[in-house]
């Protein structure tokens, strides 16, 4: 039987209330394909509409809060921590969005709406010069709390690496970035 569906098999959200409060994180990762002359004018901060950046760290900021009103069977949780970096690479930009708090849930998804709406933000602001933009390779690179403990999904021939085996719980309560690359 699905999750999302009771037994006559009408939807139904998952009933999480006998799950353990616990600290839950998650990072997610995307890219944006963008031509030369877009990636100079974005890190010279010279788009006409302003800090294409901040506006999609922004737009991500508004994304992961507001999940639930579009993907309707989330649980409503309340998002403790968002950051969102981003890396320029000769022909694209891309995003890293970490988001946390405690609950009896994870947060994955409000990671991936997080960071699917900061590149689409970088889109909408990029469209009447660069037609050819395209958003690519969106997933989620890690996650841990709850039952499940630590999940990743990426390996270093991709130049990313776990700073630590001690886990995210440990590195964020230092302060520390969780991902090298």
């Amino acid at each position: 039987m699905f999750s999302h569906l009771d037994e006559k098999g009408a939807l139904s959200m998952v009933d999480v209330t006998e799950k353990t409060v616990s600290l839950r994180t998650a990072v997610t990762s995307g890219e944006i394909l963008l031509s030369p002359s877009t990636l100079e004018k974005i890190s010279q901060n010279s788009v006409a509409k302003g800090s294409v950046l901040e506006a999609a760290r922004a737009g991500g900021f508004l994304g992961a809060k507001h999940l639930p009103f579009v993907v309707p069977l989330t649980h409503t949780l309340t998002v403790e921590h968002i950051k969102i970096s981003f890396r320029f690479l000769p022909d694209r930009i891309v995003a890293f969005v970490l988001v946390r708090t405690h609950g009896r849930t994870g947060v994955e998804m409000e990671a991936l709406f997080s960071l699917l709406s900061s590149l689409a933000t970088v889109y909408d602001m990029v469209k009447a010069f660069d037609k050819g933009a395209a958003i690519v390779n969106c997933r989620l690179l890690l996650k841990e709390g709850g039952k499940s403990g630590l999940f990743t999904n990426f390996s270093q021939e991709e130049g990313l690496t776990l700073k630590s085996e001690a886990g995210l719980s440990h590195l964020l309560s230092q302060g520390e970035e969780v991902l090298s690359w």
